[in-house]
């Protein structure tokens, strides 16, 4: 493999008192999160508490945009992770208004936000401007058939469960309450690789497609390394981190490019392998046009949830197709909750809401990942077009 053309963060020292006197207050309504727990209870049992719950996709680029800080800072320690992850919760907790908050708590996690195939040591393109990205590295047949299955530890996988080690001890440093009660804040791991197929773009980047149709073997070689790595990291990961072994849920961006003779080929038997790996409850990300893919996704792999589904997929295909039988979360247009105004949020949260709400298992939310510099102004109108719509009137499923 290349070289990064881009130092990691850390490789240049950061300050070792970005800790020192860190207090971090954060509040939340208990009676609200009562409210939200009942809501997450029916949404298990595709019902409705009294509305259907609203979870607002801010993620790592928003929150920084919005605290004025650079992801070099962010990623230049297990500290600087520490102390912006509690920072950018206590902004949520202020400023966004949604379901999702059940319990009084603070997590922090070893992060390299959307970077895959980390054990593989891919080459990095660092920014202080934005999300780091890995750089395709595998070009030619031979590379594929010369990989093999890196240990959990290897690579970037290797600095992720370092950072969580050391978080562990960094986070008894910080004082923290919630609402004016002190509390310890938890450290959680996950292996942060998506799933196999996210991992073998990081690798391939569009080669992958060509080799779907001019070198099948060749794919089938990387999807079953990634596959096996996949499973592997995942099981280390747990074991480190006392998770149970139970259920999986991964993403699988990039794959709605396949037509689905392809998807049924190259992805289809390797993440059923990963599900059978972690038997129960099937989660899946695709924030994509998948409506092509929607027989396989509910039919062959069974996923119980399509989480953060994309704004350009068809409501009413979706509906049909999973309605009440997966829980549905995503869809509303992102460009619209940044550009607005209220109004045309307002007439599309109402459009998602009729179509999918229904047949029971929905979530209001973005579709997928709201834009940094959105309005809050604008976020709230989905919690407030939830409110209005009410308890849905419910019908079986339309298919």
């Amino acid at each position: 493999m290349t070289t990064r053309i881009d130092n990691p963060p850390w490789a240049s020292g950061h300050p070792t008192t970005i800790l020192d006197g860190l207090r971090v207050d954060l509040s939340y309504p208990a009676e609200r999160m009562a409210e939200n727990r009942a809501m997450a209870q029916a949404e298990r049992s595709f019902t409705y508490a009294d509305r259907v719950p609203v979870r607002i996709g801010v993620s790592l680029r928003y929150f920084l945009h919005a605290r004025g800080v650079g992801y070099r800072e962010y990623f230049g320690s297990a500290a600087a992770q520490v102390k912006h992850q509690l920072l950018n919760y206590r902004w949520r907790l202020a400023h966004v208004h949604d379901d999702t908050v059940t319990a009084a708590g603070a997590v922090v996690s070893p992060d390299l936000s959307t970077l895959r195939a980390l054990a593989f040591d891919p080459p990095v393109h660092w920014s202080d401007a934005e999300t780091p990205r890995a750089i395709p590295s595998l070009t030619d047949p031979e590379q594929v058939h010369r990989l093999r299955v890196p240990q959990p530890e290897s690579g970037l996988a290797g600095q992720r469960i370092a950072w969580y080690h050391e978080m562990r001890e960094l986070v008894t440093q910080v004082e923290v309450t919630f609402n004016g009660q002190p509390i310890a804040v938890s450290v959680k791991l996950g292996s942060g690789e998506g799933g196999p197929f996210p991992m073998a773009l990081a690798l391939a980047g569009e080669r992958l497609f060509h080799w779907a149709y001019e070198a099948p073997d060749v794919l089938h070689a990387l999807m079953g390394i990634t596959t096996e790595t996949f499973i592997q990291q995942e099981r280390h990961v747990r074991q480190l981190g006392g998770a149970p072994m139970g259920g999986c849920g991964m993403g699988c961006d990039g794959a709605e490019m396949l037509s689905p003779r392809h998807f049924a080929a190259f992805v289809l038997p390797y993440y059923e392998r990963v599900y059978q790996a972690f038997p129960g409850r099937r989660g899946l990300h695709m924030c994509g046009r998948i409506g092509h893919l929607l027989d396989i996704l509910a039919g062959e792999l069974r996923i119980d949830a399509l989480n953060g589904f994309g704004d350009v997929l068809d409501r009413q295909l979706l509906a049909t197709r999973m309605g009440g039988r997966a829980l549905l979360i995503g869809g509303v247009k992102i460009a619209t909750l940044l550009a607005g105004p209220p109004e045309a949020i307002a007439a599309d949260c109402r459009d998602a809401l009729e179509t999918l709400a229904p047949p029971g298992g929905y979530v209001l939310q973005d579709g997928n990942n709201v834009s940094p510099g959105t309005p809050l102004e604008h976020l709230a109108v989905l919690k407030q077009a939830s409110e209005d719509y009410g308890m849905p009137r419910l019908r079986p499923p339309l298919r």
